[in-house]
Formats: structure tokens, C-alpha cells, sequence
């Protein structure tokens, strides 16, 4: 029904075409424009929440499908707008982000503005969007070989036990007390990634060649300079970032120390970073979730509290896995509807911190929905993780303050460095392999598989150093990152949890600054996302809030190497 009524309106914004020279029309093609967004938003709310509760359900797939098809052809009706736009004088857009009857489109025109040499014709517009249906489709491809053609050989164990090897699977096989079964897991994945390796090459590689096209058609030095631009976010954030996790390397070598001394294995190998080093296998109730999450998050405050008491008590959380469910976890939100959890819950630890994380989400959603117009209520992809990242500090925090034992809080304190490393060096790491590849192949350097793992294997020796023992298999690493088909994506996550660490210590420190939190949680995309980090005095571009975070790091590490 939506879809219908969707299908007969969107047609009309075309009928403004050629037809923007006043403020008029401009005013009433938003207003349609939102229109058509409230109606269409639920139906694909919707569909995607069915398809996660069971995959299985060939009818939502095609309902999907014929969404993005219709998507594809309703694009075609709005792509002379912001061209259209950019041909309008620039003091008649300065009226326009001054005047309070455009006041929740203002970052709209303002972005319009900074952008102006970047924008590319209707004529381009539409010459992209007739190629979408094909270009970019090597994370389709790669997606489908990676997620169901690939398959990997079952791991043994020392007992001679056979146990089979997928992504799903991975993690938990990593953590084994089996050093035998983490090695023979580690191996059987990756090498079975290294049998595609030609091929996985030749799909990274027309991504990257893709980006290189678009950010010379739009005008861009880069495609980093495109990507950084598109959040307005300074180079300097980024090279920042490289630099701070280079001089603070050493944390790793500290967490390689620790590992072996808590671990006994001397002989330490990149199958072993994972190893459990205790029990933390105790099974918690939901409600035993639940109350651990209040206890966690109480430094941030009632209101936030009272949100999420909210959420334990509307049902709009989706606890437990079935069959067909999708594997994983999201929170899912569209303005003027709450927010949805869905998540695998298997009464492990993991799954409070999955429960945590996703509730950051959920909270930090609503309460730009409440406080924001529907043009300014999203978020930035640079500032999305912090609310989840900062929600999981706070646990971590916690349970390290609240263990019953020092065994069981050096536990949670290794829990903490195993995510800096996760988040923040190897999320870093993968950044600087994803640039390498773009300046080479922009450059006009050809780039074949045995450069991608020669550059993946020098850069694992450059961060972990001659005290791990490197398989010849972890060269092929670069290869399962999906991410990677979403360029400059992910040193937003290690970006994201240095700003967290910062919050959190001063959630502790600073009085006040919980309810400053919540503020800047509210802002949504009424300011650009480093001008909304300034409202918490982060400043991404000086050393501070790196220092903040890397420093606590090593509070944790002579914490434990002090006993």
C-alpha cells in the first residue's frame, strides 16, 4: 500500500524541473520531497526487519528487490535538483540558509556551497545513475563468492575432533582453549580466502579504479579528499590518526607481553591474540543483562536511564535467535518510530556487550529524532559509533570496577586492550592498506595480488613486531575485509573509540559533562561532525584526545604488570 502510494507521488518532483528559481518552489519540492520519505521509510523499515527475523522468506526478498528497482527508476526524477540549484547566484543561497522558513534545510545549502565546484551535471547525474545498476557491483560479487560459494576446510583439534570453519563460526574458534583447533581454524579460513586471491585482487581492484573514476569526475584530487569531504572532515583528522596509533605501538607490545604472561604461551602466534586467559563462561539471564546494562550506564544520567528502561519494556527488542534469523546484530531506527534491537543472544558475556553496544545506538537515534527536524535527524557515519563505543566502555568500566577477584578483573581489563586493538590499531591498520591501494592504483601503478599481500604482510610485521609469530596465511587478511569495498570506512572506528575513551573519562572526571553528552547525542546533523565533537571539546586534529585515550591504555597495562 505504501509502496503504491509512493509509486503514484514520487513522479511529481520531477515536475520541478527547470522550474527552481524561487523560494517558493524549492520550498514546496522539499516539502514533497519529505513527503515521500515519511511514506516509503516504514515500508522499508519493515521488509528489513522481516528479512532478518527469517531470511528464508523468499516473498520479502523479492518485496526488497522491487524496492531497490524502484528506487533505481525514481532516482531519475530528482537528479536535475541540486544541479539546478548550483546554478543559482551564491547570494541567493546565503538568503536562503538566513531565512527561518528554510531553517531545517540550512546545512543542506550550506553543504550545497562548500560543494559547488564538486557537482556534477544532471547530464553526469543520470549517466551515473543508469551505471549503478552494474558499477560498483564488485562487493556484490565479492559478497556472493565470500559469503556462499567459498567454502573452508574443517579445523582439527588436538583431540582429532573435526570442526567446521565459517565466518559465523570464526570468532568463537579463535577463543578456544584448544591452541591446536585456534591454529587449524586460523589457517583453514584464511588459506580458504587465499585460494580466491587472484580473483579477490582483480574485484579490490575495480573498486578502487571506481573511486578513482568518480572523484575525477567530481572534481577531487582524491578519493580520499572525496571521502573526507563528503563529513567535511579535515585531512588532518586523518593523517592524525595515523601518526598518534604509530607513536603508541608500543600498547600493542605491551598487549603481546601480557598475552604471554597470561596465556604461558612464550612462543606467542597471531592465532593466540584471541586466547582465553580465564572463565568468563558464566550464562546471565536477560534480566541479569538488563540490570548490569543500568549499572553501567548510570554515570550518564537519568534521562538516559529512564530511554533505556524504556526499551526493555516496549518489546522492541528482538533477543533471541531461531531459525532462518540472521546472524548478528543492528539497531534500526526511522524518524517518528522508536527504535528496534535485534540481536542472537546466547546468555554469554558477549552478548550483554552486544545488548550495550546496540542500545547506544538505539538512544542516540531517538534522541536526535526527538530533537531534530526529519532533515537533520541522522548521523553522520564518522560519529556513528561513538554512542554504541562509548556504551561498551562504560561496561567494560564496570565490570573491571565491580569484579569480585583480581583474576576476574584482569580478565575485563584484557577484554578492554583486545578492543583497542580490534577497534582502533587494526581498524587503523586496514586504513593505511586501503590508501596504499588507492594513491598506487591512482598513481597508474599496476597492482596485482602479490603486491595487496605483500603490503598486508609488511604492514602486520610494522605493527606487531618481531614478538608474534605471522603465518604466511595472514597476508591474505585484506582479502575478507568487506569493508574495504566501502572506501575509508573504517578508521571512522578507530576514530570513533578514541573519541569515546575521551567521553567516558570525562563523564568521570567532569561535572556536567553527562548532560553535555546527551546534548551533543541530540544534535544529530544540525552541525558538521567536527563542529558537533567541539561541543565536547574534541578536537581531532591536535593530540589531546588521542592522548587521553592511548593514556588510560597504559593505566590498564601497568595495572595488570604491577602484580
Amino acid at each position: 500500500e505504501r509502496m503504491a502510494e509512493y509509486k503514484s507521488l514520487a513522479p511529481k518532483l520531477a515536475s520541478f524541473a527547470g522550474k527552481l528559481h524561487d523560494k517558493v518552489a524549492i520550498k514546496e519540492f522539499l516539502e514533497l520531497d519529505e513527503k515521500c520519505e515519511a511514506i516509503i521509510e516504514p515500508a522499508i523499515f519493515y521488509v528489513v526487519r522481516e528479512m532478518s527475523t527469517n531470511i528464508a522468506d523468499v516473498t520479502m526478498q523479492k518485496k526488497y528487490r522491487e524496492m531497490e528497482l524502484m528506487f533505481q527508476e525514481s532516482a531519475k526524477y530528482t537528479t536535475y535538483f541540486v544541479p539546478e540549484l548550483n546554478k543559482l547566484p551564491t547570494s541567493f543561497i546565503q538568503e536562503l540558509i538566513a531565512d527561518p522558513d528554510f531553517a531545517d534545510h540550512d546545512m543542506f545549502f550550506k553543504d550545497l556551497l562548500k560543494n559547488k565546484k564538486h557537482i556534477v551535471s544532471k547530464r553526469n547525474q543520470d549517466f551515473l545513475n543508469d551505471m549503478s545498476m552494474f558499477v560498483g557491483c564488485e562487493g556484490e560479487i565479492r559478497d556472493m563468492l565470500c559469503d556462499s560459494e567459498l567454502h573452508f576446510d574443517d579445523a582439527l583439534d588436538s583431540q582429532g575432533k573435526l570442526h567446521s570453519v565459517n565466518e559465523a563460526e570464526y570468532g568463537k574458534l579463535l577463543e578456544s582453549k584448544d591452541r591446536t583447533l585456534r591454529e587449524n581454524a586460523m589457517k583453514s579460513l584464511l588459506n580458504g580466502y587465499g585460494k580466491f586471491n587472484k580473483t579477490l585482487a582483480l574485484a579490490y581492484t575495480a573498486h578502487v579504479q571506481g573511486d578513482i573514476f568518480s572523484s575525477k569526475l567530481a572534481k577531487f584530487r582524491s578519493p580520499l579528499e572525496q571521502a573526507l569531504n563528503e563529513y567535511s572532515i579535515s585531512p588532518k583528522v586523518y593523517n592524525n590518526l595515523i601518526a598518534q596509533v604509530h607513536k603508541h605501538k608500543g600498547i600493542l607490545q605491551g598487549l603481546i607481553d601480557l598475552t604471554k604472561t597470561m596465556t604461558g604461551i612464550q612462543d606467542l602466534a597471531f592465532w593466540d591474540m584471541r586466547a582465553p586467559i580465564g572463565e568468563l563462561e558464566r550464562e546471565y539471564t536477560i534480566e541479569e543483562m538488563q540490570d548490569i546494562i543500568l549499572q553501567s550506564l548510570a554515570p550518564l544520567g537519568k534521562e538516559y536511564l529512564d530511554l533505556v528502561k524504556s526499551k526493555f519494556q516496549d518489546k522492541s527488542i528482538d533477543y533471541m535467535p531461531n531459525k532462518d534469523k540472521e546472524s548478528g546484530a543492528y539497531s534500526s531506527a526511522i524518524y517518528g518510530y522508536k527504535s528496534v534491537i535485534f540481536m542472537n543472544n546466547d546468555g554469554k558475556f558477549g552478548s550483554v556487550e552486544t545488548l550495550i553496544h546496540e542500545m547506544g545506538h538505539a538512544i542516540h537515534s531517538e534522541l536526535y529524532n526527538r530533537a531534530q527536524p526529519r532533515a537533520k535527524a541522522g548521523i553522520s557515519i564518522f560519529l556513528a559509533e561513538i554512542a554504541s563505543t562509548t556504551n561498551e566502555i562504560l561496561l567494560l568500566r564496570y565490570m573491571i570496577e565491580n569484579a569480585s577477584s583480581q583474576q576476574e578483573r584482569n580478565l575485563y581489563i584484557m577484554k578492554m586492550l583486545r578492543m583497542f586493538n580490534s577497534t582502533i590499531f587494526t581498524q587503523t591498520l586496514y586504513s593505511e592498506f586501503e590508501h596504499y591501494a588507492h594513491e598506487r592504483l591512482q598513481d597508474g601503478e599496476p597492482l596485482t595480488y602479490q603486491e595487496y599481500n605483500a603490503k598486508y604482510a609488511s604492514l602486520n610485521r610494522e605493527y606487531y613486531g618481531k614478538e608474534l609469530i605471522i603465518p604466511e596465511c595472514a597476508q591474505y587478511i585484506w582479502s575478507r575485509i568487506p569493508h574495504f569495498y566501502r572506501s575509508y570506512y573504517v578508521y571512522q572506528y578507530a576514530t570513533g573509540m578514541i573519541c569515546a575513551l575521551y567521553i567516558v573519562d570525562k563523564i568521570f572526571s567532569e561535572s556536567g559533562f553527562a548532560e553535555k553528552y546527551l546534548d551533543f547525542l541530540r544534535l544529530g546533523e544540525a552541525e558538521l561532525p567536527l563542529d558537533a565533537l567541539k561541543t565536547l571539546g574534541i578536537d581531532l586534529t591536535k593530540t589531546a584526545t588521542f592522548d587521553s585515550a592511548f593514556r588510560y591504555a597504559k593505566q590498564l597495562i601497568t595495572q595488570i604488570s604491577k602484580q
